[in-house]
């Protein structure tokens, strides 16, 4: 059980986002609509809870909790697909418990869930038939750091992006090729060869929802280097962003306003707003829309080169966090035969 939800929360959390539209169609199936935000706040935490009940079973530590979590959520997807699987009309075909690498068909995910709740009620049966926990000193700060250590996936992808994508449109992809990335003028002509032969950097404003003031005072900053001459920008929206609002701010540049697919735009960068890097048809870099004044514009290798330490430094971080943890659950050990071996000796 811990493998499976670490691998599925750890999948999920690479890229809540995937995920929360996935949970979308889930609202959709029992007539809620409009949710976006409620969406996204649920892949997260969905995306925490699993990643922590996965980590404390691998440790053994909070068992009665995680065993009841366990539970909780292998019984909550069993009926959920159920109804789907079940329901006569529903067009779900996967469950995307696994995120983008792995689409299992709802049937398979149904038995899946059946079996995982009838061994985590045997466990948690288990668990309630053992005495009560003993909790050594460590015990507050291994749960505290694994809580942090939970949350660092979703809410780093939800921020920064992705470090890593399963999609066709991962950074060091390349998009030349690929029949589903094309780009049309306002006329419905296909331009998308004609913008990416230029020989400079591309810079594609992904436009999915309306600027605010604050997003168009960023795009303007990328308006000057265009005028310059440094790099070549344009704007891509799917048609329903009010996209022309914000492109009369910007002066010379705002006539390269292009449209492409709704689904390529959520499936190329997972934020409504954000820019997309493309040099010599390679995918060198993602921003969202607030975060890419923290990388310099600059060559295509350079971009890339940076997008590499950046997930570097992500998974550094993660490494040291579990090596702490462990070393922690370690201590706890340790403490609990040393409060053994004094009772023992007590009760001579």
């Amino acid at each position: 059980m811990a493998l499976i939800l670490l691998i599925s929360g750890v999948l999920k959390g690479l890229d809540p986002v995937g995920f929360s539209y996935k949970i979308t169609e889930y609202f959709n199936v029992f007539g809620i609509s409009g949710e976006k935000a409620a969406s996204t706040i649920m892949a997260i935490l969905m995306c925490s809870v699993e990643i922590f009940a996965g980590i404390m079973l691998a440790l053994n530590v909070l068992r009665r909790l995680t065993a009841i979590l366990s539970l909780l959520i292998f019984a909550g997807f069993s009926l959920m697909m159920g109804y789907i699987y079940f329901s006569p009309g529903v067009t779900i075909n996967y469950c995307g418990c696994f995120g983008e690498l792995i689409d299992i068909p709802i049937g398979y995910t149904l038995v899946k869930n059946i079996l995982l709740t009838l061994i985590a009620s045997i466990y948690l049966y288990g668990v309630l038939k053992m005495q009560s926990e003993r909790y050594g000193k460590h015990t507050g700060r291994v749960v505290f750091y694994t809580v942090c250590l939970s949350c660092i996936f979703p809410l780093y992808s939800y921020a920064f992006l992705p470090p890593l994508e399963f999609t066709s449109y991962n950074i060091g992809n390349y998009v030349k090729g690929n029949e589903d990335f094309r780009i049309y003028d306002k006329e419905y002509n296909d331009v998308t060869d004609s913008l990416l032969s230029n020989t400079k950097p591309n810079y594609i404003i992904i436009a999915k929802d309306e600027f605010t003031p604050s997003n168009r005072r960023r795009i303007l900053k990328l308006i000057d280097s265009h005028n310059r001459g440094e790099i070549n920008l344009f704007v891509v929206t799917s048609g329903e962003a009010k996209v022309e609002n914000s492109i009369t701010l910007g002066g010379k540049m705002m006539s390269n306003a292009y449209i492409a697919d709704n689904l390529l735009l959520k499936t190329m960068i997972r934020t409504p707003k954000g820019v997309v890097v493309i040099d010599d048809s390679e995918i060198v870099g993602k921003y969202t829309i607030n975060s890419y004044l923290l990388f310099p514009i600059a060559s295509g290798s350079t971009i890339f080169t940076i997008e590499l330490v950046k997930v570097g430094l992500l998974l550094l971080l993660i490494a040291v966090s579990v090596w702490y943890i462990f070393k922690k659950k370690e201590r706890c050990a340790d403490s609990k035969v040393v409060k053994i071996n004094d009772a023992k000796t007590g009760s001579k």
